[in-house]
């Protein structure tokens, strides 16, 4: 899969021949792939370039090639292209207790913040999580980096009050979404 929000280009090239044409189409028709069709344009030798604001996120595209020659024989392939979305679905779920019974070897450790990212759909996992705390000031004050693959879980002891807390879930392909700012208060 492809990430969203990227132009696609595919190259082609034939080496039998200087003298050739080349044409491209989208089989199921969801795409003018046309030279300077508006979608489209056609590079060097069999170079295609796709604008991103043509591409939806989470579809199957089927890319053919037609090659017609100098003595008009036409050979022709195809190409499954699949753009790739951002996980959807994702929320933060917060506790903020001194009680939470989690294994922590810091001793007397108070406000322990508890933040998760559950909900998530994606069909390209694993997913990987990253979480942001920031003063209500907005100066950052600690970015995390977690790898758990069934729901992204930060544990960190905080001290201010008033923080705003984000993630951002990436899939296994790299496409993200942010999810909203939330903010609590110790």
């Amino acid at each position: 899969p492809l990430k969203a929000n990227e132009p696609l280009t595919i190259f082609a090239s034939v080496s039998s021949s200087s003298d050739v044409t080349y044409v491209w189409s989208e089989n199921k028709g969801a795409l003018d792939l046309t030279n300077g069709g508006g979608c489209a344009t056609y590079g060097s030798g069999g170079t295609l370039t796709i604008a991103s604001s043509c591409l939806v996120e989470n579809t199957v595209y089927n890319i053919k090639l037609s090659v017609t020659d100098e003595y008009d024989q036409v050979g022709s392939g195809t190409l499954d292209v699949e753009i790739n979305g951002a996980p959807t679905n994702c929320r933060i779920e917060l506790n903020v207790d001194s009680e939470v019974a989690l294994d922590i070897t810091e001793a007397d450790v108070n406000n322990l913040l508890l933040a998760s990212v559950v909900g998530c759909a994606d069909a390209h996992t694993p997913l990987t999580y990253k979480f942001q705390l920031t003063p209500d000031v907005g100066e950052a004050v600690n970015t995390a980096t977690s790898l758990f693959q069934k729901a992204g879980t930060y544990v960190k002891s905080i001290e201010a009050s008033n923080l705003v807390v984000s993630a951002t879930v990436y899939d296994k392909y790299g496409a993200a979404a942010t999810i909203d700012d939330v903010t609590i208060t110790t």
